[in-house]
């Protein structure tokens, strides 16, 4: 020690005066517990909302007028029921046309399947040539063929006929109706809207770096209008957004669910470990300057660097559960230091 102090200072009694300065300083005392007792693991929260599982803007597949429309807004509607009934006299009489030709269509075919049968007999027998029979049995398959299309254009009747009512999809609840008895409605444009009467779901943007704590916690809860509900967790949208850096979350009412539309909080725990705000301290390392804490290894104090860290912020913590932080005399301490270590009592 006192070799390498003469070598940094001109005088040799000068350095034996900074010596022995330097190796009477007293170490700093310091009050440590262990990281398993420090860690916290800090409140999260982010804006949510509850959400409908299915809102559905109800409309007609087909041009018609607006014969009735059987619901009004704020009320319940079972699944299947009739919220739009449109008129249906040309449906009807376009069925009966496609009725009427498929059964002409039947008659033909029984009439040409007999003559062809009468003509396999003639055949047989030969009355008539094989060119005759090949008419028969051409002539056959044309009116089989005309069957099938007089059976499609039946079934397409009856279909659009079908059209002319608009049922729910789902059990809701009529949120609007905005279509009016006597209009013509159009194919594409709403006439009722419905919302899903099954519990709602919570939607919340989740930031990138909060995502890992998320996804391992159990306990989260919905907070709006001084209620709080426990949710579950369904799941977290790998798909990160560009201009928010969040992932989306849906998460299921464990109980009762407050009304579709309803504004609030998701709130949890993250579930990783945590430094507290007031253990982080700021310190040049070279010609860096970072955020960390301060740790005791073999009486000496020892800065350890944390990626990220803020001040005033909880930090993720790099430390092990056994390691020994400095609770207390931080604020001065300087990476290898001399500390004199006491315990501090864990808060009840």
């Amino acid at each position: 020690m006192l070799l390498a102090c003469s070598r940094r200072l001109p005088s040799l009694g000068v350095a034996l005066l900074v010596c022995s300065a330097a190796l009477a300083q007293p170490p700093v005392p310091v009050t440590v517990r262990s990281a398993a007792e420090v860690h916290v693991h800090p409140a999260r929260d982010a804006a949510a909302s509850a959400l409908a599982r299915n809102e559905s803007k109800l409309g007609a597949e087909i041009a018609a007028r607006i014969a009735a429309i059987p619901v009004a807004v704020g009320q319940n509607v079972a699944k299947g029921a009739v919220v739009v009934q449109l008129d249906d006299a040309d449906a009807k009489l376009a069925v009966q046309q496609a009725q009427a030709a498929l059964n002409a269509a039947r008659a033909r075919l029984a009439l040409t399947e007999q003559q062809l049968a009468r003509a396999r007999d003639l055949h047989a027998q030969q009355f008539i040539s094989a060119d005759a029979l090949a008419a028969r049995e051409t002539e056959a398959a044309v009116v089989r063929a005309e069957v099938t299309t007089a059976d499609a254009a039946f079934a397409a009747a009856e279909r659009t006929l079908a059209k002319t009512v608009v049922r729910a999809p789902f059990a809701g609840v009529v949120r609007a109706r905005t279509g009016q008895v006597g209009e013509i409605a159009q194919p594409g444009i709403p006439l009722v809207e419905l919302v899903d009467a099954a519990p709602p779901e919570v939607s919340a943007a989740i930031p990138v770096v909060d995502a890992p704590g998320f996804l391992a916690q159990r306990n989260f809860e919905f907070e709006a209008h001084g209620r709080v509900h426990p949710l579950r967790l369904l799941r977290l949208s790998p798909v990160v957004s560009a201009t928010t850096r969040t992932r989306e979350a849906r998460l299921a009412f464990v109980k009762e669910a407050p009304p579709p539309g309803t504004e609030g909080r998701l709130r949890w725990n993250d579930s990783r470990p945590h430094l507290p705000a007031e253990l982080i301290v700021q310190r040049t390392t070279g010609a860096r300057s970072s955020f960390g804490v301060f740790v005791v290894n073999a009486d000496r104090a020892k800065f350890v660097p944390i990626p990220g860290a803020q001040a005033g912020r909880p930090a993720l913590s790099p430390l092990p559960a056994d390691a020994k932080v400095v609770v207390s005399g931080q604020a001065g301490l300087q990476d290898g230091a001399m500390v004199q270590t006491a315990s501090a009592a864990a808060p009840r």
